[in-house]
C-alpha cells in the first residue's frame, strides 16, 4: 500500500514544522548542521492529531537575536591516530577534516535578525580492496591442482574426463577469455598458489558521506507587534566517488535541499494562526563509470539490445568474486524526489482548554528510476557442467542466464491532506486529558507513465491503470490475466479507490490505518515481471 506505507512507517521527520522526506516511502531527509538546531523533540508515541504519524521528529532551528554571536570549529583526525584493518598490512592513508562556522545577529534592532551556518567535510583516504581472483593456471584452462582435491573436469561436449584437467586452448570461449582479462588481475598477495583473498588493492577514496557542503540560513522579521514572519534555506551537497568492485569505479552524488516560510498572526490576545509553506527535494543518483553495451560489444556478447545505461552485465562464480554491481546496490539510480507542503493551524486558550485546530497538505513528486545490472544479462557459472565453475565459465556454460528489460521512470504523484482538531484540558492540577480528532482520506499514487500494478486476488491476474499497457513486458506469462484500471472499475489512472484512515481516541490522537476492502497499488513496475 502507498498511503498505508508511509503511516506504517509510524514517524516523519519535520524541520520548522514541514516534512523534509518523501512522505509517503521514507527517502534520505534533509539533515540540518547541529549549529543551525535551536530545538530536538522527539515524539515516540500518541502524538497529537496535529500530526499524521504516531511518532514524530521535530527540529526547530536557530534565529538571529538583537545581540550578534558566532562561532567556529574545526575536527581533524589522521591516519597517525588509526590502527590497521585486520586484512591490512599497514594503516591505511586517511585524512579527515570536519569545519563549521555560524552566526546570528541583528540586521535591523528589533525588528529583522539573520542566521546563517556552514558546515564543511574533506577526507583524503585509501581503502583496500580484497578479492578472490583465479590464478594464472586456471586463466590458462589448467585446472591439474584440482585433482589432488578429488575434482576430476568433464568435457560436457563428449562426456569424457579432460586430460590432466586442462582444457585445451581451442575450447577456450574467446567472450570468456575477454570478460577474464578485463575483469580479473592477476593475483598478487598471498602463497603462491593461493585461490581466496590472493588479490588486493589500495584506492583512493573515501570511507563514507565525508565530502561534503551544508549551508542553513534563516532571516526572521517581526512585521509588527501581531505579525512575523522567517523564511530558512537548507542545501547540502555530498559527493561519493568510490572502487568497491574492481575494476569499475562508482560515483555517487547525494544533493538535498530544503525551503520554509512562515507567517505567524495574532488574532486575539488568546488566538494565533499559523500559516507555514515548505519543500523539499532529494535526489541520490549512482551509477558505475562504463556503458554496459560498450562492455558488451568489446566482450562479444550478442543478444542485448539494451544501450546507453552505466552499468555492467553480471558474472556469477562460486569459487571467485562474482562481478556482480546489484550485489552492493550499486545498479543504476536516479532518483529525484520533491515534496511541497502546506500548513495553517489556529491554536486558541479559552479557560482550561488549550485548543489547536488546523489542516496540512502535501503533495509528493517521486521521478527517477533504478536499473538493475540484468539489462545487459546475469550470467550464472557453477560446477554443473565440468564440475568446477571456472571450468564451465571458460567454455561459455552459465547455468543461468537472466536478461531483463529496463524499468520505465517510475514518476509517481501523488496527495496527502488532513484536517484536525485536538484539546488539551487542564482538568486539575494533577490530571489534563488530550484527546483529538483527524481524518485523512486515503488518496491512492498514480504514475505519469501508468508503471504500477495491483493483484486481483478474484482472478489471480493484475490491474494496471490504463496507460501502462504498452510497458507490460513481452515476455510477461499469457496465463495471468491483465485488466486494465477502467475495466475492473477503477479511475483510469490508477488502479484502487480511496481509502480513509482516521481516529478517534482520549490520550491517543494520531492516525490509523484502516482496512481497506480493495488495497491500494502496489509500488512496481509492470515491465519488470517475467
Amino acid at each position: 500500500m502507498v498511503q498505508g506505507a508511509r503511516l506504517e512507517t509510524g514517524t516523519v521527520p519535520t524541520m520548522d514544522g514541514i516534512a523534509v522526506m518523501a512522505y509517503p516511502f521514507g527517502a534520505s531527509p534533509v539533515q540540518p548542521s547541529l549549529d543551525s538546531v535551536q530545538e530536538i523533540s522527539v515524539v515516540a508515541a500518541n502524538g497529537p492529531a496535529e500530526f499524521a504519524t504516531a511518532g514524530n521528529i521535530r527540529v526547530i532551528t536557530k534565529s538571529g537575536t538583537n545581540e550578534y554571536h558566532g562561532g567556529a570549529f574545526w575536527d581533524y583526525n589522521g591516519n597517525a591516530l588509526n590502527a590497521r584493518g585486520f586484512f591490512s598490512n599497514t594503516v591505511p592513508f586517511r585524512v579527515y577534516h570536519d569545519f563549521a562556522g555560524h552566526i546570528g545577529g541583528p540586521i535591523k534592532k528589533n525588528k529583522l535578525f539573520f542566521f546563517v551556518t556552514y558546515e564543511g567535510s574533506r577526507e583524503s583516504a585509501k581503502v583496500t580492496d580484497i578479492e578472490d581472483v583465479p590464478i594464472q593456471e586456471y586463466r590458462n584452462g589448467d585446472f591439474s591442482n584440482l585433482l589432488s582435491q578429488g575434482i576430476a573436469l568433464t568435457n560436457p561436449f563428449t562426456g569424457q574426463p579432460f586430460a590432466n584437467n586442462q582444457i585445451p586452448a581451442n575450447l577456450i570461449s574467446p567472450v570468456s577469455q575477454a570478460v577474464q582479462d578485463y575483469f580479473f588481475p592477476l593475483p598478487n598477495t598471498g602463497a603462491p598458489g593461493a585461490v581466496s583473498s590472493n588479490w588486493q588493492a589500495q584506492y583512493h577514496g573515501t570511507t563514507g558521506f565525508t565530502n561534503y557542503d551544508h549551508l542553513d540560513a534563516r532571516v526572521d522579521y517581526n512585521i509588527s507587534s501581531r505579525d512575523t514572519i522567517f523564511g530558512r534555506i537548507s542545501w547540502r551537497r555530498m559527493p561519493l566517488d568510490y572502487t568497491d568492485l574492481y575494476p569499475l569505479h562508482v560515483t555517487q552524488l547525494r544533493r538535498t535541499k530544503s525551503a520554509v516560510f512562515s507567517w505567524n498572526h495574532t488574532i486575539t490576545p488568546a488566538a494565533i494562526n499559523e500559516f507555514r509553506f515548505g519543500a523539499t527535494f532529494h535526489v541520490n543518483p549512482y551509477y558505475a563509470d562504463v556503458i554496459g553495451s560498450d562492455l558488451v560489444k568489446k566482450f562479444g556478447i550478442h543478444g542485448i539490445s539494451t544501450a546507453g545505461i552505466h552499468d555492467a552485465p553480471i558474472f556469477d562464480f562460486e569459487s571467485f568474486t562474482s562481478i556482480d554491481l546489484d550485489s552492493v546496490d550499486d545498479s543504476y539510480q536516479n532518483n529525484p524526489e520533491t515534496n511541497f507542503e502546506w500548513i495553517d493551524n489556529v491554536s486558541w486558550t479559552r479557560g482550561k482548554h488549550l485548543m489547536k485546530f488546523g489542516f496540512d497538505a502535501i503533495r509528493d513528486r517521486l521521478n527517477g528510476n533504478k536499473i538493475s545490472s540484468n539489462v545487459y544479462g546475469a550470467y550464472n557459472f557453477t560446477s554443473v557442467f565440468t564440475g568446477f565453475d571456472y571450468a564451465d565459465f571458460l567454455l561459455g556454460l552459465p547455468q543461468t542466464t537472466t536478461l531483463s528489460i529496463p524499468n520505465p521512470p517510475r514518476d509517481f504523484r501523488g496527495s496527502v491532506y488532513g484536517l484536525y482538531a485536538q484539546d488539551q484540558f487542564k482538568v486539575s492540577r494533577s490530571l489534563t486529558l488530550n484527546y483529538g480528532l483527524r481524518w485523512t482520506p486515503g488518496l491512492p499514487y498514480h504514475s505519469k507513465a501508468g508503471a504500477i500494478y495491483n493483484f486481483n486476488p478474484a482472478t489471480g491476474g493484475l490491474v494496471i491503470p490504463d496507460s501502462g499497457v504498452q510497458h507490460v513486458s513481452p515476455f510477461f506469462p499469457s496465463n495471468i490475466p491483465i485488466v486494465t484500471a477502467s475495466r475492473a472499475g477503477f479511475p483510469s489512472g490508477t488502479c484502487s479507490n480511496r481509502t480513509k484512515i482516521s481516529s478517534s481516541r482520549a490520550s491517543r490522537s494520531h492516525t490509523n490505518l484502516s482496512k481497506a476492502t480493495r488495497p491500494l497499488c502496489v509500488a512496481g513496475m509492470a515491465s519488470t515481471l517475467t
